[in-house]
């Protein structure tokens, strides 16, 4: 927007340098004064420890996986978050399959799913858990996260 400022000033017929410059100047000033408040409300937000439901979240999964001493595959709704959290390997969430029986064989190799409930891109995803509640036990919920453990179907004889 700076471009169009600048050229807008050269419509007026004022001719010194605060003519021309001035009204570019202050909204540069307002603009960094705006985004200096921002950031240090940002710092204090962190600095108070303050997380949300989703950080809370992915700290319990973190412990989860810090005292598991095996591979730990985890499929997030915010893959580079949750890899960030918990330092192990995440995928994107499976996709919900036709059927129950789909989605389960999409859940091999997993052992944990991280994903909101109340987000409706996630509804069919949400009634296939639902569907499989034996092998999908729920390890922590919050307010706009839910933390599930995906328990292998014992091997038939």
């Amino acid at each position: 927007g700076t471009a169009g400022v600048l050229q807008w000033h050269t419509r007026l017929p004022v001719f010194n340098f605060l003519g021309q410059r001035g009204l570019a100047l202050v909204l540069i000033f307002v603009f960094a004064i705006l985004y200096t408040r921002d950031d240090k409300s940002l710092y204090d937000l962190h600095s108070a420890n303050i997380m949300t439901s989703r950080d809370r979240l992915l700290r319990v999964l973190a412990s989860e996986i810090e005292g598991s001493k095996a591979r730990t595959t985890t499929a997030s709704q915010w893959p580079g978050q949750t890899m960030l959290a918990c330092r192990c390997e995440v995928l994107p969430l499976p996709p919900p399959g036709a059927n129950s029986a789909e989605f389960e064989k999409s859940l091999q190799g997993l052992r944990y799913l991280v994903f909101d409930p109340a987000d409706p891109a996630v509804r069919i995803l949400k009634q296939r858990v639902a569907e499989l509640n034996s092998i999908l036990k729920t390890i922590a919920m919050e307010d706009r996260a839910v933390l599930l453990e995906v328990t292998p179907r014992p091997a038939l004889p």
